[in-house]
């Protein structure tokens, strides 16, 4: 019984609250510490456990401060920012963008679709043309003029960068970003009379 004591208290006991603190971080308690009490390898494996703790804490804050940044340039952009998966649906499109095809917000773009070439109105030998210069050009296509229309049907003149970003091994999204150039291109159609 004496034995069994000392293991316990020894072994066990602390073994369990490594694992209880292990459970607690797993589940999203992340900086979770236990108090260090020994100076022997149950000790060090106590303060490695809090290390490890502290560093998911952190690395998670320092993550979450990202995604914040990234958030509000994207959100805050008077440039119109799109996401597309590989497949070409829209998964994300910012208010500059949907405000240009003639949207109140992002949402009411894509509640209407989320085809892209749809809510702008792009004819299919534009798309083709476009998808064949991201596909010929390593490094994306870059200020392409294309002509759209709004959802009232105005033409508009957007200038268009597109490139692909990879996500795992065969997964990929194109990425794009338009700037409304119309009354550029009209001031320019002007000049040339």
């Amino acid at each position: 019984i004496g034995c069994y004591w000392w293991v316990n208290r020894l072994v066990r006991g602390p073994v369990a609250q490594l694992g209880l603190m292990a459970r607690r971080v797993a589940e999203g308690e992340l900086g979770t510490r236990l108090p260090i009490e020994r100076n022997d390898e149950l000790g060090a494996l106590t303060e490695q456990f809090n290390r490890m703790s502290t560093r998911l804490a952190d690395a998670t804050h320092e993550l979450r401060q990202s995604e914040e940044r990234y958030r509000s340039l994207f959100e805050n952009a008077s440039e119109g920012i799109f996401q597309t998966d590989h497949r070409g649906r829209l998964l994300d499109l910012n208010l500059a963008l949907a405000q240009m095809l003639g949207f109140a917000s992002p949402e009411a773009a894509l509640a209407r679709s989320h085809s892209l070439r749809r809510l702008a109105h792009v004819p299919p030998q534009d798309l083709r043309r476009l998808l064949g210069m991201l596909n010929r050009q390593q490094r994306g296509v870059q200020r392409l003029p294309l002509l759209i229309e709004t959802l009232s049907g105005e033409p508009r003149w957007i200038e268009i960068s597109l490139h692909r970003v990879r996500e795992g091994v065969s997964q990929q999204r194109i990425e794009g970003l338009a700037i409304d150039i119309t009354e550029r291109q009209m001031a320019e159609q002007a000049l040339a009379l």
